[in-house]
C-alpha cells in the first residue's frame, strides 16, 4: 500500500483548513465572522499557501462576499485579503474579482462603493505584472466611462482609480486606449468642479 506523500497531505490538511474557515465566514454572529476572516488572511498570507482551481473560486467568491459585510471590522480584513490572494490565484479569477468590484464602484451603494474602490485600488496595485494586460483591458474602459458618470463620487473615484492603473500599468495600453483615458480626464481637468480637477493626474 502506497503512502500519501507529505506533500499531498499538507495539501488536503489547507484544504480541510480553509472549507472550515470559508464555513465559519458564513455564522450570523459578526466577531465569528471576524475570526474567520483573520484565519483566512493569516492562510494566504503564507508562502507555501496554493489552493487547487476549486478552492481559488470558492476562496475569491467569499472574500467578495466579505467585502459586503454589515461589519466595517470584517470589511477592512476582507480587503488586506485581497493583497496576498491576487497574488496566488489564477489570472481568470483576478479578472472574476476586477470586474466585480468595478461594477460595485460604478453602481453599487455608497457604501459599497467606497469598500469595493479600496478594494480595487489594492488589486491595482498588488496583482503581478504578468496580469497587465488583462487589468487594462478589463478596467480602463469601465473606468473612463466612470470619470464621465454625473455623480461627483462615481467620476472621483473613477480618476483616483484610473490614476493608479496608468502608474503601474500604462504602458500597456493601445494608442486608442491611451487617447480615451487621456481625454476622458483632460475634459475633467477643464472642468469647472475644483473636487474634479484637485484629483485628475497630471
Amino acid at each position: 500500500r502506497t503512502r500519501p506523500s507529505r506533500a499531498t497531505s499538507a495539501k488536503e490538511m489547507t484544504s480541510f483548513t480553509v472549507a472550515s474557515i470559508l464555513e465559519k465566514t458564513t455564522n450570523r454572529d459578526k466577531d465569528f465572522r471576524y475570526m474567520a476572516t483573520s484565519d483566512l488572511l493569516a492562510e494566504l498570507s503564507k508562502e507555501t499557501f496554493k489552493p487547487d482551481s476549486d478552492g481559488e473560486r470558492k476562496i475569491c467568491k467569499c472574500v467578495l462576499k466579505l467585502l459586503n459585510d454589515q461589519s466595517s471590522d470584517v470589511q477592512g480584513l476582507a480587503v488586506k485579503c485581497l493583497s496576498p490572494l491576487v497574488r496566488k490565484v489564477h489570472e481568470q479569477q483576478v479578472e472574476e474579482i476586477m470586474v466585480q468590484l468595478v461594477t460595485q464602484v460604478l453602481t453599487g451603494k455608497e457604501e459599497q462603493r467606497d469598500i469595493c474602490s479600496i478594494g480595487l485600488k489594492t488589486v491595482v496595485l498588488e496583482m503581478p505584472q504578468a496580469m497587465a494586460v488583462t487589468a487594462v483591458r478589463q478596467l480602463a474602459p469601465k473606468l473612463v466611462s466612470g470619470v464621465a458618470k454625473d455623480t461627483l463620487e462615481v467620476k472621483l473615484e473613477s480618476m483616483d482609480i484610473l490614476n493608479d492603473l496608468l502608474k503601474r500599468f500604462g504602458g500597456h495600453l493601445k494608442e486608442e486606449e491611451s487617447d480615451a483615458c487621456l481625454t476622458a480626464l483632460f475634459k475633467e481637468l477643464g472642468s469647472a468642479r475644483a473636487a474634479g480637477r484637485q484629483r485628475a493626474p497630471a
